[in-house]
């Protein structure tokens, strides 16, 4: 396990989840826990992955710039058990069917939500995931 570079009560910035601040720091494979000003609580690695062996680093202690052209507003909404594209936690494109579950709401509301795998590869989660590691 590498040394972890982050401390209780930094602020720190996820590009989904905003800004946020280290509640506790504990010894196990995701020591670093995070509340963030939405409400939601996250566990990372050391290395601010959310997950160990894949995906790339969330999380950061300034905010990650997102080109204007990565905003695009999410108005679209699949029907019951339509499929629609996000972008994975691990920053791939992925599917799934919009059954009302908290998920979907979740996405949709966040925008990480939409009609084509075209669009998802327009968007500032899939753009963030492809920039260059920012520390």
């Amino acid at each position: 396990m590498k040394k972890n570079i982050f401390k209780k009560n930094q602020k720190v910035f996820d590009f989904i989840f905003g800004w946020g601040k280290i509640i506790k720091i504990v010894k196990d494979d995701y020591p670093v826990v995070v509340r963030f000003e939405c409400g939601n609580i996250r566990e990372y690695t050391s290395e601010g992955k959310l997950y160990k062996n894949e995906g790339n680093r969330r999380l950061f202690f300034s905010e990650i710039p997102i080109p204007d052209k990565a905003y695009k507003p999410t108005m679209w909404r699949a029907r019951f058990n339509e499929e629609y594209f996000y972008v994975s936690t691990v920053g791939k494109v992925a599917k799934a069917k919009d059954v009302g579950d908290t998920i979907d709401d979740e996405r949709h509301d966040v925008g990480n939500y939409f009609q084509t795998d075209d669009e998802v590869k327009e968007s500032k989660y899939y753009i963030i995931y492809r920039e260059k590691e920012n520390v």
